[in-house]
């Protein structure tokens, strides 16, 4: 039973509307309906945990759900495989009998970036098939649905409820109305009806009306249920996947996800490596070939240069997600958003950090280096962009929540990278002096631990608020 005691919702400092109570007992739609700016969608995101109310409370934090917005919701750089995959948690045979359950077998490795407004809907639509689910917030379901579409949707809605699911419905069209003259059965399409309707409307006394609708639906209904409309349905025998005999680790199932986008574009770790190698290479020729100079400041350029290359990729790491919708998914079904950026920083790391520190070694060679201070100097980048990942990261979430973020992300990386850059140069100096280097790499080390334990934790808060 999903309960909302006192709710009030102000979006930029206009109320929408105040004081909201309501109850929605298993097995029921509410439908929610009013103009457009009315507090529909922010309803929506406050009961799916993705923004907080002005006053009151909910208990959607007890129930297992999912939030389909209106467009967007994943990154279209992936397929629908993956994005299936990913969101149900599951095998790749259990994606692919999703998928074809809603007529996009023949699309499973096509870009969504390639796909219909239709066949995008479809993709978002496989989640209410996850079995676990218990709590369904739809925000226009119907927009690019044809015939056959909400025929699947019907019968999918009818499944949910049946099974003791607990659907929000915002919506401009009637659930009837959207429904009727679809060839869908008329237990299914009662089985699909709302029992209540919530009128948002600024015009009402608290911005709000909630009609109860007591006709025949609701029996029909209730006793759809209690003959078995599921075991009659050849449609549905497959509608519901049972995904927690396949579930992949949560770690592995974003690792999987983070890979498959850094591929999709292969000239995001690409152009990095060129960029530094550019930037590197061109000083010798602006203070001249003398093996003294170019020796001394070596350590230095090299880790500015790789310093500055990941800052300024960085900035990009949380944008597209947010701006897909994708980041709001994560936060409405993810228990912990931690796991989540500490697997975006590793991979940031692996994909860029790394990468920058083994073109070092042919760098270092262009500033008359010899082999031992080169091995230090690798070492220590590899393990110093460990914790500039780390931090990075975390100032990315922090840019969400500034128009120019990539100068935010620049002003705050500043100060933060002054150690790791001290100690990272002293250790090659120690080396070229003759002595050991390794009390300084342990204290980088030190460093790239204390980050990864703690800045993902902070990063997953950030990224909360910048939605809020």
């Amino acid at each position: 039973m999903l309960k909302v005691n006192n709710l009030s919702i102000v979006k930029s400092n206009k109320q929408l509307f105040k004081n909201l109570n309501l109850t929605v007992d298993s097995s029921n739609i509410l439908e929610i309906v009013g103009k457009n700016g009315s507090g529909k969608t922010s309803l929506l995101k406050v009961l799916a945990q993705i923004s907080l109310p002005k006053e009151g409370n909910h208990n959607s934090n007890k129930f297992n759900k999912i939030y389909l917005p209106a467009t967007g919701g994943m990154r279209e750089e992936l397929t629908p495989l993956k994005i299936t995959k990913f969101f149900l948690n599951c095998s790749e045979d259990t994606a692919i009998a999703a998928l074809t359950e809603l007529g996009l077998k023949a699309k499973i490795n096509t870009k969504v970036s390639n796909l219909s407004e239709g066949q995008k809907k479809r993709v978002m639509m496989t989640r209410i098939q996850d079995h676990s689910i218990r709590l369904l917030l739809l925000d226009e379901p119907f927009n690019a649905l044809d015939k056959i579409a909400k025929r699947k949707f019907a019968y999918m809605l009818s499944l949910f409820c049946s099974n003791g699911g607990v659907a929000l419905i915002a919506t401009h069209i009637p659930l009837k109305t959207a429904l009727e003259n679809n060839d869908i059965p008329n237990a299914i399409l009662k089985r699909c009806l709302p029992s209540s309707v919530l009128e948002l409307n600024s015009s009402l006394e608290n911005g709000w009306q909630l009609h109860y609708i007591n006709d025949a639906n609701q029996t029909a209904q209730k006793n759809s249920q209690k003959v078995g409309i599921i075991k009659n349905t050849t449609m549905l025998s497959n509608n519901r996947f049972h995904t927690s005999a396949s579930n992949i680790s949560v770690v592995k199932k974003h690792f999987e996800r983070e890979i498959n986008l850094l591929f999709s574009k292969p000239g995001d770790f690409i152009w990095p490596l060129v960029f530094l190698w550019m930037l590197v290479s061109v000083i010798p020729f602006g203070i001249g070939y003398d093996g003294g100079i170019l020796k001394n400041i070596a350590a230095g350029i090299i880790y500015t240069g790789v310093f500055l290359v990941m800052t300024i990729t960085s900035s990009h790491l949380f944008e597209p997600e947010k701006n897909s919708g994708a980041l709001e998914q994560m936060i409405t079904t993810e228990k912990s958003l931690s796991t989540y950026c500490t697997v975006k920083s590793l991979l940031f790391w692996v994909a860029i950090g790394l990468p920058l520190s083994i073109v070092a070694f042919p760098l270092a060679t262009i500033y008359n280096m010899s082999f031992y201070p080169i091995v230090i100097l690798v070492l220590s980048l590899s393990i110093g962009s460990l914790s500039l990942a780390m931090m990075l990261t975390l100032f990315s979430a922090l840019g969400l929540m500034a128009r120019q973020a990539q100068i935010v992300v620049g002003l705050l990386a500043f100060p933060s990278i002054v150690p790791i850059l001290i100690f990272g140069t002293a250790s090659v100096r120690t080396v070229v002096d003759g002595q050991s280097p390794f009390n300084l790499i342990f204290v980088l080390l030190g460093l790239s631990v204390f980050t990864l334990l703690v800045f993902p934790q902070i990063c997953a808060k950030l990224l909360e608020i910048s939605l809020e």
